[in-house]
């Protein structure tokens, strides 16, 4: 039986929150334009101009299992990089806004569930890639 190192392990649970992450976005979410920039009266949002809409109740299920997973991967992460230096630290912060942001499923500057995912992956991948 192989032994696996903590960087394999975290890079499995980084593999599974993605494939979470996924189906949520993809599957389960959408996004729509709730302020129009465009009218006359509009609100300047620091968030961006679009929106989730509510997630079913399966939805719903899928977005709780896949926060307490990506909060343990996250305790970790933070555990092992806590004396990096200040721009390691800063960018983990920055991806863990990021990342929690869509799985919270808040406002958004994403213009679809797709670009959605991306950045949401982006962000995830980039955490892993500190642990270099």
């Amino acid at each position: 039986m192989p032994h696996h190192t903590t960087v394999d392990n975290l890079r499995n649970m980084a593999k599974e929150i993605g494939n979470m992450m996924e189906d949520l976005l993809l599957m389960h979410s959408s996004i729509f334009l709730w302020n129009n920039p465009h009218e006359v009266i509009s609100v300047v949002p620091i968030d961006g101009n679009y929106a989730f809409k509510e997630l079913t109740e399966e939805g719903r299920h899928i977005q709780a299992k896949l926060l307490e997973e990506y909060q343990k991967f996250y305790s970790i992460l933070i555990s092992l990089l806590r004396q990096q230096p200040k721009d390691t630290i800063k960018t983990l912060e920055k991806t863990d806004q990021q990342i929690l942001s869509i799985i919270r499923q808040q406002f958004t500057r994403c213009r679809d569930t797709q670009e959605a995912f991306i950045q949401a992956r982006k962000a995830l991948d980039e955490q892993v890639n500190l642990l270099r």
